[in-house]
């Protein structure tokens, strides 16, 4: 089955360590069919929290890898390809949501399986759902907690996870939503999300 991982880095050797984590997911979870273009994206700082904070740019792609593993043992895996790259999970000072981060690897999808709080997710039908509203998708988002929640509640919030997205698996289908990535992308920019993506990063050629 088709995992979908985002990933981004935002300390440290961010290249160095995005090509770890690359070789990791070949290994521990499958190998990866499709890359994106790597992406510089302006970091999300909390308006009401860090005022005045600077954070280094994120490097972030998707990646889709071929898996024979379960969701939650593709979690429990990515959890420990971050520990070993040196991502700390510590306590978040209060009224902060998003910190700088050595490595930072995503469970976007697992083809059409759905896991977690979804809202009335047990009555949704796929593509029966695909004419709603941008407002009527995002009240069935689950209010974040613990667990593995798929697809990720978050993705279609972010172009640094849908504009690379859409390059790896366009047609990948929100099981929730009824909507195809290609989709999504479009309906952000159409509602003007927010968008983070500066510019294409260009690889160090080896040497």
């Amino acid at each position: 089955m088709q995992a979908l991982i985002a990933i981004g880095s935002n300390l440290g050797d961010r290249e160095c360590l995005v090509s770890l984590a690359l070789a990791a997911i070949s290994v521990r979870i499958g190998p990866i069919s499709k890359q994106s273009t790597w992406y510089l994206t302006r970091a999300m700082v909390d308006p009401e929290s860090s005022a005045g904070q600077v954070s280094n740019q994120f490097l972030n792609l998707v990646v889709a890898s071929e898996s024979t593993l379960t969701p939650e043992q593709i979690l429990a895996a990515l959890l420990d390809i971050e520990r070993n790259l040196g991502r700390e999970r510590g306590v978040v000072p209060h009224g902060q949501r998003w910190m700088p981060r050595k490595i930072d690897l995503d469970l976007l999808g697992v083809g059409s399986l759905v896991c977690g709080s979804w809202r009335d997710s047990d009555q949704w039908g796929g593509a029966a759902n695909s004419t709603l509203g941008y407002d009527e998708c995002e009240r069935r988002v689950p209010v974040k907690g613990t667990g593995l929640v798929l697809p990720h509640p978050e993705l279609q919030r972010r172009d640094f996870v849908l504009v690379p997205l859409v390059e790896v698996a366009p047609d990948w289908t929100h099981p929730v939503f009824g909507r195809t990535a290609r989709r999504l992308l479009e309906q952000f920019e159409l509602e003007g999300g927010e968008k983070f993506i500066e510019a294409p990063y260009e690889r160090a050629e080896s040497v």
